[in-house]
């Protein structure tokens, strides 16, 4: 077996000194050696990986904790519009009561939302859950909206034409003043026979502002026997007014008018013994009481 001599040599003293060192002994030391750095590098790596591994860990538990606190935050978000939601539900029921619409049975809507939930992006099944409610919910409230878009766009529809029917029925005096004849059977002040009137007289001072009493067109404007100056609207959905006996007129035929616009005044052109607007309401071409369709305040604009 080989073997080396080191010789050590002191300066003070002159002397030497030598160290017999053995072949199997440096294999031993260089394997020893080799081992303990292996085992460092080792342990130098498996501490960097773990260190990784526990900083990954506390990433992901930090960016849950943070994601649980969003869904907790929606949670409170979807329950506010939840709130919000029934409210916008009895505003669409009074609207349609106000329409006299009646509306479908919203439970029967919901039983078509739900079934079985799509799989979960999440490995954790109490965050998996939560996200599948939130989805239900959202759900939900879609469906309800488009629903309650829906009903109140119908509601509208109904409530727009009976405002268009209000605005086109007759509702207000034609002119202020007092009524001199009703709506009947009369021995005629001219004429001095018994005949059947019909409409209204109302009686004031010559100039009085005459009133259109509803939206409509001017279907005739000018002289008629009888009646004089006078005015003939038609407004839809079955009626026309005629104004008679008027001094002068202030619209033209084919003219559209608002109610409680100024059509013209009060006079006695015609068959008249004075000053007073000749006043009649028509339903499908027939005579009706025009007394019905005033609203009875002293008056008017």
């Amino acid at each position: 077996m080989k073997s080396w001599s080191i010789l050590i040599y002191h300066r003070k003293n002159g002397k030497s000194r030598g160290i017999r060192i053995h072949e199997i002994g440096v294999i031993t030391s260089l394997s020893l050696f080799g081992m303990i750095l292996g085992m460092f590098t080792y342990l130098g790596i498996s501490g960097y990986k773990n260190r990784a591994l526990l900083s990954r860990i506390i990433k992901s538990k930090t960016e849950r904790i943070i994601l649980m606190d969003k869904l907790n935050n929606l949670k409170n978000d979807i329950a506010s519009l939840e709130i919000s939601a029934d409210s916008i539900t009895k505003c669409s029921n009074l609207i349609a009561f106000l329409a006299e619409r009646s509306v479908p049975n919203r439970y029967v809507l919901m039983m078509g939302t739900g079934g079985i939930p799509a799989p979960s992006p999440f490995s954790n099944k109490t965050l998996g859950k939560s996200v599948n409610n939130i989805q239900e919910k959202i759900d939900k409230l879609d469906k309800l909206a488009g629903f309650e878009k829906e009903q109140l766009n119908k509601s509208k529809k109904v409530l727009d034409e009976k405002d268009n029917l209000l605005k086109h029925s007759p509702s207000i005096w034609p002119a202020i003043g007092r009524i001199t004849a009703g709506y009947g059977m009369r021995i005629h002040p001219i004429l001095k026979k018994r005949e059947f009137h019909r409409g209204i007289d109302i009686a004031n001072l010559r100039g009085t502002p005459i009133y259109a009493t509803a939206y409509g067109k001017i279907r005739f404007a000018g002289w008629k026997s009888g009646y004089g100056n006078s005015i003939l609207i038609d407004h839809g959905y079955g009626y026309s007014t005629m104004y008679g006996h008027l001094r002068s007129i202030a619209v033209r035929r084919g003219q559209y008018v608002k109610r409680g616009q100024i059509i013209g005044y009060m006079g006695s052109s015609g068959l008249s013994t004075g000053p007073h607007l000749h006043y009649e309401v028509r339903f499908l071409g027939r005579q009706i009481n025009p007394v019905s369709y005033l609203d009875h305040s002293p008056l008017i604009y």
